[in-house]
């Protein structure tokens, strides 16, 4: 089966660069003005959203999603012209991308979208790594409703501190924890974000010492509990039922 991964392979920015260039040097002089001009611009597209993806790139991520889904349309009827074996993986790139081109902006839905999309295209290492960076900003939203997601380490450090406390790390006491978030260590309903918290971060320090730690987990083992773990984590804020 063609996966979403596979298909962004397939239509990489060589393809369809080399694919152009191809045609524009079959083409005759009065051929050339009628030549397809918006497949360079849709590879383009196509390798800025997916090495962001892959590569956990926050900055741009809304922007090149919303230029990926321009593109795919400026690109459709050309496509089915000059490329028609590319028509369908277009579509299976359109769909696929749907859910992370509507979650706008860096918010907890857009991020959570993201852990979904590396989780389905077999990319444990990248969901791993995002879930505990979503699990920290999904502790202020709760800590502090309503305002914005700290974005660095230096203001994102109190709610990791909060969350390691919560997950029984013994080098820390709740001493450390900020003072306005103490009194929510003994808050029932943030009880699950320590257990959350204690599993991903585990798993994911085995995954950034490449397997040197103590007791370190075979590839299979470690798949298993990582995904359990990311969806676990995931279930401490479900997707609205009418989100994509």
């Amino acid at each position: 089966m063609v996966t979403l991964l596979g298909t962004f392979a397939a239509c990489r920015f060589r393809t369809f660069a080399a694919f152009r260039q191809h045609l524009w040097r079959q083409a005759t002089a009065e051929d050339r003005p009628h030549l397809p001009r918006s497949l360079k611009s849709l590879a383009l597209a196509l390798r800025s959203s997916t090495e962001g993806l892959l590569l956990l790139r926050r900055s741009k991520r809304a922007a090149n999603l919303a230029e990926l889904g321009v593109r795919l349309e400026d690109a459709r009827d050309e496509v089915a012209r000059f490329a028609p074996p590319f028509a369908a993986l277009l579509d299976r790139v359109s769909e696929g991308t749907a859910a992370l081109r509507a979650a706008r902006g860096d918010d907890i839905a857009a991020e959570r979208a993201q852990i979904e999309w590396l989780l389905d295209h077999g990319r444990i290492d990248a969901a791993l790594t995002l879930c505990r960076e979503w699990l920290v900003s999904l502790a202020a939203s709760r800590l502090l409703p309503g305002e914005a997601i700290p974005g660095n380490y230096r203001t994102r450090k109190p709610f990791e501190t909060f969350l390691n406390v919560l997950g029984g790390d013994e080098r820390l006491s709740s001493e450390d924890v900020a003072p306005a978030h103490r009194p929510f260590l003994a808050d029932p309903s943030f009880a699950s974000f320590g257990t959350a918290w204690s599993q991903v971060r585990d798993i994911r320090n085995d995954l950034s010492h490449a397997g040197y730690n103590d007791n370190s987990k075979p590839g299979n083992i470690f798949a298993r509990d990582a995904e359990a773990a990311i969806r676990e984590a995931l279930d401490l804020a479900p997707l609205d039922p009418e989100d994509p």
